[in-house]
Order: structure tokens, then sequence, then C-alpha cells
């Protein structure tokens, strides 16, 4: 009776709910408590380290989704341009996911990104590995806060903290919608997944 439990469509069901998990936990619960209870600058430290992560096994667990999904609907790849074919949508919606993580993971949060400095924040002088870009731009932000000894919202903040701004919006902003989209695309696989199932459909 218990070999009946390890199955394919046993690991996709886990995989797909590690991964529904992780973003409902790390997009509308786990940070929320985390920058409403950490000082800025350490709920800073906590995000460089979580995210390298997060991205790394959401891509994966997406990946894997992907590839499993195409491995058991034989029909998809012949029919790929028939985007309501309903095995299709699902397999590109299960793409559009795996892309977003994967341009995070790669090119809007790029690894091993190195910051070099002397950082209020560490216990020494250190060459610091961070792997999101938007974090390195917000440790220079920490460093000029403490040089200029204004926040980086003052209006009279120098322009080269002018421009760490400009450029901490877009690459936040960036990272924010391709998670969000990624989210939407775990949400409506997972509600096909109630309802249908994983088995082949016709149109």
């Amino acid at each position: 009776m218990l070999s009946g439990l390890f199955s394919a469509n046993g690991g996709y069901l886990l995989a797909f709910a590690m991964l529904f998990g992780m973003n409902i936990w790390n997009n509308f619960i786990g940070g929320f408590i985390a920058v409403k209870t950490l000082p800025r600058h350490q709920f800073g430290m906590l995000q460089a380290k979580q995210f390298p992560w997060f991205f790394g096994i959401s891509t994966t667990l997406a990946g894997f989704l992907l590839s499993r999904w195409i491995y058991d609907h034989p029909n998809v790849i012949p029919n790929i341009m028939q985007i309501w074919n309903v095995d299709v949508l699902q397999t590109l919606t299960l793409a559009m996911v795996t892309t977003m993580y994967t341009l995070n993971m790669l090119f809007i949060s790029p690894a091993t990104t190195k910051f070099v400095g002397k950082s209020p924040y560490l216990l020494s002088d250190t060459l610091v590995n961070v792997s999101v870009s938007c974090f390195r731009v917000m440790f220079q932000r920490h460093r000029l806060e403490r040089e200029e000894k204004k926040p980086h919202t003052d209006p009279d903040v120098s322009a080269e903290m002018k421009e760490l701004n400009k450029s901490f919006g877009m690459l936040h902003g960036a990272s924010s919608l391709t998670t969000l989209i990624a989210t939407f695309g775990t949400v409506f696989h997972g509600l096909w997944l109630a309802s249908h199932g994983l088995g082949a459909h016709r149109t």
C-alpha cells in the first residue's frame, strides 16, 4: 500500500506545493513580517542572504514542473501554436513562471555580485558576496547615509545618492514585477490542477 504513495504525479504535486508555498510566504507573509520587525539595515542583510536561495530553488522547481508537464502531455509540442489548447496554455504558463524566475536569478539579481567597502553593518572590512544587485545598491545607499548624515529620502541628498535611489527603484521594481507575474502564473496553474488534475485534455 505504501509503495503507491511514491509516484511521478505525487512528486509533481509536492514540487508544486513547495513552489506555491514559497511564493506566498516570501511575497505576502515572511517579507511583511521581516520589514515590520527588523531595522531597515538588518532587513536588507536578511533579504540579501535569502533571495538567492529563493530564486534558485524557485527556478529549479518551476523548471521541473515545466519539463514534467511537457513529458506527460505529448500533445503539447505538435500543437504549441494553439495557445487555447488547455494543455498548451498550462505549458506556456509554466514556461512564463520559469522565465520570470530565471530572469531574476541570472540577470536582475546576478549571482556573486561583489560589494567592497567598509560597512557599519559588518564586523570588519571585508569582501561580501551579495547575490542581488538591488541589495548592492542598497548597501551603497546605507554607506552614503552614514557619510552624509542624512536619510536617502532627504531632498538635499547628493547627486550620487539620487542616482543610487534611481537605480534601486528600477531594480527593485523589475524584481518585484517578475516575481508577481510568476506568482500569478503559479496560482493559475494550481487552480487548474485542483479542477482538472494532471491528465491530458482535449479542447
